[in-house]
């Protein structure tokens, strides 16, 4: 109780406007135990860290709870270094600018004319050239793929970067520029120009033109293996043993009980996602982007093209600046960072140039991701609030609502491997227009979120620091661009809808059951039916047993899959994925066989006209779950 009223009065002490813009150490600290013990308590998270930098100082950096429980328990500090996840895109971009700055590439190159001949993209049917300004915005219009090979559990599986880049090579769906869709392999295709271009592996680079310019003392792409295991497998050199002695554990199952969860490697991909990093570097990292005339002066970038970097046109809605991604905060505050998420842990940075503050947050645990960007746009509300924005409710923007409202399908998505299915059930966006030209936006897993119109065909999060935007994509279709600027949608056919698939797929399950019991029964009891008959009926049972086997199976592992977050299918994928997919592709061909045998059913004089129509609506319904599975997928399995 004690600590409750603690929050409460200092949340109200400081949206005093009179101390709204009052960033002093002490205020912040105070404010800020608050909010991180309360939501570290709240979701269940063991380790945090925190930094503040405002007007070119550092306000606060701090670490909370556990940061690690073997060999022996400690606790996180300001030098503790959390994995920082997609935050470790943003001094990927940063070097991409230096080679431009040297000469080196322009962004309007193509990308192949700067990549090995194993890495170059091909074209796929598919006019235009991916450019490395295609590659810096999420807009080179690659499918998403992740599970099983972003992040390992097992250094022992890990790839040098370009091997890793020609091994998992994504589709290409749209044409360049014209949609976003978030791609780590983008990044990855960065971290191996940046090879290519500077003759150095991508840790070094980043280690002496980056992060030690900028005062980011230990932090690192690399991760903790042994020298011997990196010489084996021709990796980069091992994190440093002193360094790796105080990274953060994943940590899991909840207080009071910590446990160390799956460790998580990112070597093969570390420009998407590799680096290390504590609060007091992060502070410093934050202090460059609020201020780049640090950047000029550490020598790692002009303050000019850094700030041509963040302007907030880059040719699409609501796109991203460069790599960095679009904020808006209470009273339509802009700001620009980039967020991260591991399978054990969650990050943030938020940079506001008009207040020139920055903020870091990670944690090492699952329930961070409920909190991390959430405690920014709290502290920004409370700490230097600003008049609330107007919402548009005009007639034009209502109907423009209503127009939305219907399923859409996420342009970031895995489209042609059995991945495809894992993740299909996650790609959906449901959108209601409420009469007020309010969006209530949601999936078929998590709640729905509201957003506001402010006009124009925008509407802004009352919840979160997002947006989303309304706006034709050229052909005479409508695309939504959502989120922090790097996704999109489209409008969803009846086959891309989850929850009218997770019927389909109910249905197919129970059905088949109900066959093979039925098949079975017939088997065992005397009858007159014909050979033509009985093939009929005992083929369509046989497909119905595998149907329920294999579907079973598959919403077992996705129901798994929701209980620990997918950490499952992330580490072990394929594992029992390449089973189901293989039964039920037999289940398609069982079916076939049965549609076949079926031909004389209409004739079949011992069958009545009720089990001539069940039998005929249950080839229907394997029909139409096979087409499902097959655009997904899991006819037979397909993978890298």
């Amino acid at each position: 109780m004690i600590k409750r009223m603690t929050i409460i009065l200092a949340s109200l002490l400081f949206a005093a406007p009179a101390i709204a813009q009052n960033f002093d150490p002490v205020r912040v600290q105070a404010y800020t135990d608050g909010l991180m013990r309360e939501a570290m308590e709240a979701n269940h998270v063991a380790g945090a860290t925190i930094a503040v930098v405002k007007d070119g100082k550092l306000v606060l950096a701090k670490g909370y709870g556990q940061a690690r429980m073997t060999p022996k328990p400690r606790a996180a500090d300001a030098d503790t270094l959390f994995q920082v996840a997609s935050i470790s895109k943003t001094p990927v971009y940063l070097a991409i600018m230096q080679l431009v700055e040297a000469g080196k590439l322009k962004l309007d190159d193509p990308a192949n004319a700067h990549l090995p001949p194993a890495l170059r993209i091909p074209d796929q049917g598919f006019v235009k050239p991916i450019l490395i300004r295609h590659l810096m915005t999420h807009s080179a219009g690659f499918e998403d793929t992740a599970i099983g090979h972003l992040f390992m559990n097992a250094p022992e599986r890990l790839l040098p970067l370009q091997k890793y880049a020609a091994r998992y090579k994504p589709l290409r769906v749209n044409e360049p520029g014209l949609q976003t869709a978030y791609s780590n392999y983008a990044l990855v295709l960065l971290g191996a120009i940046i090879e290519q271009k500077s003759g150095l592996d991508f840790p070094t680079y980043m280690e002496t033109r980056i992060l030690r310019p900028l005062g980011m003392a230990r932090s690192t792409y690399r991760d903790p293996y042994t020298q011997a295991l990196a010489n084996r497998l021709g990796l980069p050199a091992p994190m440093d043993a002193i360094v790796a002695a105080n990274i953060t554990q994943q940590l899991g199952e909840g207080p009071p009980k910590w446990r160390e969860m799956s460790p998580e490697f990112v070597t093969s991909a570390a420009s998407a996602g590799g680096l290390h990093a504590s609060a007091n570097d992060m502070a410093r990292y934050a202090l460059a982007l609020s201020d780049p005339a640090l950047l000029e002066k550490a020598g790692v970038l002009k303050a000019a093209t850094f700030a041509a970097m963040i302007k907030p046109d880059q040719g699409l809605p609501n796109g991203v600046r460069s790599g960095f991604m679009n904020y808006y905060f209470q009273g339509g505050r802009r700001g620009f960072g980039h967020a991260g998420a591991m399978a054990y842990g969650a990050s943030d940075l938020i940079i506001l140039p008009d207040l020139k503050l920055g903020v870091f947050v990670s944690t090492n645990g699952r329930g961070g991701f409920a909190f991390a960007n959430d405690l920014v746009r709290r502290m920004l509300k409370d700490l230097a609030p600003l008049p609330e924005l107007a919402f548009d409710r005009s007639p034009e923007n209502k109907a423009l609502a209503q127009s939305l409202s219907g399923n859409w399908i996420t342009n970031r998505r895995p489209m042609h491997r059995t991945e495809a299915a894992y993740s299909f059930f996650i790609s959906d966006k449901s959108l209601t227009a409420e009469p007020d030209g309010d969006l209530l936006i949601g999936s078929l897993v998590g709640d729905k979120q509201l957003y506001q119109p402010i006009g124009k065909g925008v509407w802004q999060s009352a919840t979160d620091l997002s947006r989303l935007t309304a706006a034709n994509n050229g052909n005479g279709s409508m695309t939504l661009w959502y989120g922090d600027g790097a996704g999109s949608a489209v409008r969803a056919n009846p086959f891309q809808q989850p929850l009218l698939m997770t019927v389909l797929l109910g249905l197919t399950m129970i059905f088949g059951w109900v066959a093979a019991w039925r098949g079975g029964r017939r088997a065992l009891a005397e009858n007159r039916e014909s050979h033509s008959e009985a093939l009929a009926g005992s083929s369509i049972a046989v497909a119905g047993l595998v149907w329920a086997l294999g579907i079973g199976a598959f919403l077992t592992t996705l129901g798994q899959s929701a209980g620990d977050g997918g950490a499952a299918l992330i580490f072990s994928y394929p594992g029992p994925a390449r089973y189901i997919a293989w039964t039920i592709g037999l289940a398609v061909l069982l079916s076939a066989a049965a549609l076949w045998f079926s031909r004389a059913v209409h004739k079949a004089p011992q069958w009545s006209r009720w089990r001539k129509a069940k039998h005929m609506g249950l080839l229907s319904l394997f029909g139409l779950c096979s087409y499902f599975c097959w655009t997904v997928g899991l006819v037979g399995y397909s993978g890298h």
